[in-house]
C-alpha cells in the first residue's frame, strides 16, 4: 500500500526486469555442454532481483557466472539470444506470456506424450496417405518422352498389323480442336455390343487404412514395444565436478618400466662412472719394489694419486610437471647403471633465498635449505635441468664446484627444439604434426586428449598402447618424450578445451580404441591406491564409465564386458551430468564434422553420435507384457476380418444405408480394353505416312494412348487399346475421342463405356481441301508409341 514500508522482497524487483525463465535457460545450457550447479541458480536469482535494465543487456551480467573464456562467452551470448528472441516470452512458471498475461496450458493426451507413440502415429498417418495415393484407382504411368525421327527404311510388306503395345497415359495440356465442319456427312464412332457394367469394390481409402492399421498392429504384436530410458538405465549418483573446475589427480601405479632405454644412455653411464683423481697420495708398493731393484737395492719410493667415484648433484626444476618427471626417470636410469647421483627438486622460476627450505629430495617429504645442501654434497658435481626458460641456477649456486663438461652433456639431454608458441595457434594440427616429425608420435599426442588431466603415468601408458598398436614401440624413449613434454599446452594441469577438442577430432580409430583400453586398465589398477579420497574415487569411476561406454558403443557384440559401466555413463549422459565438456562435444558430434568410434547397434559399419546410439540401444529392449501383445494381435485380427468381409460381401453392402454414410463400397468402372474397327478407305490411306497410320485415343480425363500400324495391303484395322482407365468418369462426360493420322478427330458420342467400337468415315472428312498431311518429323517408329 502507499505510504507504508514493506519488507516483502518481491517489491524490490524493478518493473523493467525482463521475463526470463532460468530453469529452461539452464536446461538449454546443459544441453550445450555447460555445467550448471546450485550456486549458479543462487547467483542468477540475485542478479535477476537487482537488475533493472532491458532484456538484451542482462546477458552481459549473467555470462561471467558460467563462462571461463572468450569462446564460451560467445556461445553463451548466442544461446541467450536464441532463448529470449521471439514474440512470446516466458513467465516464471514456464507458461507462454502474451501481452503480459500467461496463456493457459493446453492438455496433451498421455499417449501422445510418449515419443514412440508419436513416432508410430506419424508413421501410420504418412503410410496411410501414401497408401491412399497408390491404391486409388490406377497409378498413372508417366511415359518417357521420345524424340522420334523419321526412319530411313520401312517394311511396307508386313501382312500382320503391328502388335499393339500398352503405353502409359500421356498428359495433353490442351483440348484437341474439333474437326472442321464442311457441311457434309462427318465421321462417327458406333458402339457395338452391350455397355460395360460398373462393379462394386472396396473404397481405396478404407482399403488403405485397414491394410496399414492391420500390418502396423501385427508388427507390434510380433516384434517389440520400446522400453523407457528411465527403466533401462541404472540410477547413478556421482558428485561430479563442475565444468570449470580442474579434475582431481588420481594416483596411478608407476609406468616407468615401459620406457625404452637408448644405447646412448648406457654410453653416458659408462662415462659418468669413470673415476676422478684426488689430492691425496699413497705409496705404491709394487712400483716401489720394482724401482728399488732397478737401483740395486736403494729405496726408491713411488707414489700414486688416489682416485674415487664421481658424485653428482642433480637439481630438477618443478615448473613443468611432465618435464620434471622425465628428468627424474633419467636420474633413476643413471642410478640403476651404477652412477652415484643425488636428485633434488626445486620450484622453477622462483627466487629461492639462501636460507629458504625449498629443495626436496626424491621421495622425501621435508625440504632442506641451501646450507644443508652444501654440507651434504659439497664435493659433488652440480647439474641443473629445467625447462630452459627460467634462470638456469637458483640463487646461491653460481659458485658451486662444478664441471662444465658434464653440465654441457646434461644440458644437451634436457634441451630440445621448442614448439612454436605465440604467433602460431596451438590448435594447429598441421604444425603439431610437423613439429613431432612422425605420424606415430602425432597419434600418441592425440590420444592424450581422452583423459581430462595431464599425468605422467597416463602419458606413458597411452603412448605404450598406441605405439604398440602401430608397431612403433621403439619410439617410447627419452628422445620422443622430451619432444612431447615440451609442448606448451602440456605444462599445466589440463589441456585447453580448444586444443583437446582438435586432438580428439584427429585421432585414428585404432589408436583411440587401444588408448582407451590402456587407460581403462590403468584406472582399474589404481583402485587400491586411493585411500581416503571419495572425490578422487568418484572421478575414477566417471572415467571408467566414459572409457567403457566408448568401447562398448564401438562394438556391442564383442565388448559386452563393458556393458554395465557403459549403461552408467549413458544414465549420466541422459541426465546431462557429464562435466567433461570436450568429451561431450566429441561424442555428440552435432554437425558430423568428424567420426567417433560409436557405431550403430543394427549396423556396425555405420557411425552414429551418442544420442542416436542410446536411442537405438533402448529401442532394442522390450517390455514382455502379454496383455500389450494380445491387444495389438487382436486389433490386427479385427482389421483383417473387416477387410475380408468388405471384399466378400461388397455387393450386399453397397445397397445398405450404412454404406451411404461411410462410403466403404464404391461403384465404378474398372480398367478395361477397347477394340476399335477402322476401315482403311482411300481417304484414310492418304493420311498415312510411308505406309504407317497413327491411331490415337484420348479418354475422358485427357490421357492419350497412341499406336502406329502398317496398312500395306489391308482393308481394315482392328485396333486394341489395353489398360484404358474409366474410373471416376463423370456420367455426363463423353468417354473418348479418336484421332486418325494427324488431324482427323472423331468424337465418341457415348457416355457409357463399351468394349467394342466401329468407325464410320464420312465424306466431309475426306475433302481434299481439308486434308493436310502431317509433317514427317511426327512419324512414329513401327510398334512404338508416339509421345507429344
Amino acid at each position: 500500500m502507499e505510504g507504508s514500508s514493506s519488507n516483502n522482497p518481491t517489491e524490490l524487483i524493478p518493473a523493467t526486469v525482463p521475463a526470463i525463465v532460468f530453469d529452461s535457460l539452464f536446461q538449454v545450457l546443459r544441453s550445450e555442454g555447460f555445467a550448471v550447479g546450485l550456486q549458479d541458480y543462487l547467483e542468477y536469482t540475485a542478479i535477476f532481483q537487482q537488475y533493472g535494465g532491458d532484456r538484451d543487456r542482462l546477458k552481459y551480467y549473467l555470462a561471467p557466472v558460467l563462462c571461463r573464456n572468450k569462446e564460451e562467452q560467445e556461445r553463451f551470448y548466442a544461446i541467450y539470444d536464441r532463448h529470449t528472441t521471439g514474440p512470446e516470452s516466458l513467465s516464471p512458471n514456464g507458461r507462454p506470456v502474451k501481452d503480459g498475461r500467461p496463456s493457459p496450458n493446453f492438455y496433451l493426451p498421455r499417449p501422445f506424450r510418449n515419443f514412440y507413440f508419436r513416432a508410430l502415429f506419424l508413421f501410420l498417418l504418412i503410410g496411410g496417405s501414401k497408401g491412399i495415393q497408390l491404391l486409388r484407382h490406377r497409378p498413372h504411368i508417366i511415359p518417357a518422352v521420345h524424340a522420334v525421327t523419321q526412319p530411313d527404311t520401312l517394311d511396307n510388306t508386313a501382312d500382320v498389323p503391328v502388335a499393339p503395345r500398352r503405353t502409359g497415359p500421356v498428359f495433353v495440356a490442351k483440348e484437341l480442336p474439333p474437326s472442321t465442319d464442311s457441311g457434309g456427312e462427318k465421321s462417327r464412332v458406333i458402339a457395338l455390343g452391350s455397355p460395360v457394367e460398373k462393379e462394386n469394390s472396396v473404397h481405396s481409402t478404407a482399403f488403405a487404412w485397414l491394410v496399414v492399421l492391420g500390418l502396423g498392429c501385427l508388427g507390434l504384436s510380433i516384434s517389440f514395444f520400446p522400453q523407457k530410458k528411465s527403466n533401462f538405465l541404472p540410477e547413478v549418483d556421482l558428485a561430479t565436478l563442475r565444468g570449470d573446475e580442474v579434475p582431481l589427480d588420481i594416483p596411478f601405479p608407476t609406468q616407468d618400466d615401459l620406457i625404452q632405454k637408448l644405447p646412448a644412455l648406457a654410453s653416458l653411464s659408462r662415462d659418468l662412472r669413470q673415476p676422478i683423481p684426488t689430492e691425496i697420495y699413497r705409496i705404491d708398493i709394487q712400483k716401489t719394489i720394482r724401482e728399488s731393484v732397478r737401483h740395486y737395492g736403494l729405496l726408491e719410493p713411488v707414489y700414486q694419486n688416489i682416485e674415487r667415484k664421481p658424485e653428482y648433484l642433480l637439481l630438477i626444476g618443478k615448473g613443468n610437471e611432465l618435464l620434471s618427471q622425465l628428468f627424474r626417470w633419467l636420474s633413476q636410469a643413471l642410478a640403476n647403471e651404477g652412477v652415484q647421483i643425488n636428485t633434488y627438486f626445486y620450484p622453477e622460476g622462483a627466487e629461492i633465498p639462501l636460507d629458504g627450505a625449498e629443495y626436496y629430495s626424491d621421495g622425501a617429504a621435508d625440504p632442506i635449505n641451501m646450507y644443508t645442501l652444501r654440507e651434504r654434497h659439497s664435493g659433488a658435481r652440480l647439474i641443473v635441468m629445467n625447462d630452459g626458460y627460467s634462470n638456469p641456477l637458483p640463487e646461491g649456486l653460481e659458485y658451486w664446484n662444478t664441471d662444465e663438461e658434464w653440465s654441457d652433456k646434461f644440458r644437451a639431454l634436457s634441451e630440445a627444439r621448442a614448439f612454436p608458441n605465440g604467433y602460431y595457434p596451438p590448435e594447429n594440427m598441421d604444425l603439431l604434426r610437423e613439429y613431432l616429425g612422425s605420424e606415430d608420435l602425432f597419434q600418441w599426442v592425440c590420444a592424450l586428449a581422452i583423459y581430462p588431466s595431464i599425468q605422467w603415468e597416463v602419458l606413458i601408458a597411452v603412448g605404450n598402447a598406441v605405439l604398440a598398436d602401430r608397431n612403433a614401440g621403439r619410439l617410447l624413449n627419452y628422445t620422443s618424450l622430451r619432444r612431447i613434454v615440451r609442448l606448451p599446452w602440456l605444462s599445466g594441469a589440463t589441456i585447453p578445451l580448444v586444443v583437446r577438442t582438435a586432438l580428439l577430432k584427429k585421432m585414428d580409430l585404432a589408436a583411440e580404441i587401444a588408448a582407451r583400453k590402456a587407460l581403462l586398465a590403468l584406472l582399474k589398477e589404481s583402485d587400491e591406491l586411493i585411500a581416503d579420497s571419495p572425490l578422487a574415487d568418484e572421478e575414477r569411476l566417471l572415467q571408467i564409465y566414459t572409457q567403457s561406454f566408448v568401447l562398448y558403443a564401438h562394438d556391442v557384440r564383442r565388448n559386452r564386458q563393458y556393458e554395465e559401466e557403459a549403461k552408467k555413463f549413458m544414465s549420466l549422459w541422459n541426465k546431462k551430468k557429464i562435466p567433461d565438456l570436450a568429451t561431450v562435444i566429441y561424442l555428440r558430434n552435432q554437425d558430423r564434422e568428424w567420426q567417433t568410434p560409436l557405431r550403430s547397434v543394427d549396423d556396425p559399419q555405420k557411425p552414429v553420435d551418442a544420442n542416436r546410439f542410446l536411442n537405438e540401444l533402448v529401442a532394442r529392449r522390450v517390455i514382455s507384457d502379454p496383455r500389450i501383445r494380445a491387444f495389438f494381435r487382436n486389433a490386427a485380427l479385427v482389421c483383417g476380418l473387416l477387410l475380408l468381409l468388405l471384399i466378400l460381401f461388397k455387393d450386399n453392402i453397397a445397397g445398405l444405408g450404412i454404406n451411404k454414410t461411410l462410403g466403404v463400397i464404391e461403384t465404378d468402372y474398372h480398367t478395361n480394353d477397347i477394340t476399335i474397327a477402322v476401315p482403311l478407305t482411300d481417304c484414310l490411306k492418304k493420311r498415312a505416312i510411308r505406309g504407317q497410320l497413327t491411331v490415337s485415343l484420348v479418354n475422358y480425363d485427357n490421357n492419350r494412348y497412341i499406336q502406329a500400324f502398317s496398312i500395306a495391303d489391308k482393308d481394315s484395322l482392328n485396333v486394341r487399346f489395353a489398360g484404358i482407365t474409366m474410373a471416376g468418369k463423370d456420367p455426363e462426360k463423353a468417354t473418348f475421342q479418336l484421332i486418325l493420322g494427324k488431324d482427323l478427330s472423331i468424337d465418341c458420342p457415348y457416355k457409357e463405356f463399351y468394349s467394342q467400337y466401329a468407325v464410320v468415315l464420312g465424306a466431309a472428312d475426306c475433302d481434299s481441301s481439308e486434308f493436310r498431311p502431317a509433317a514427317p518429323n511426327y512419324y512414329p517408329r513401327q510398334g512404338h508409341a508416339l509421345t507429344q
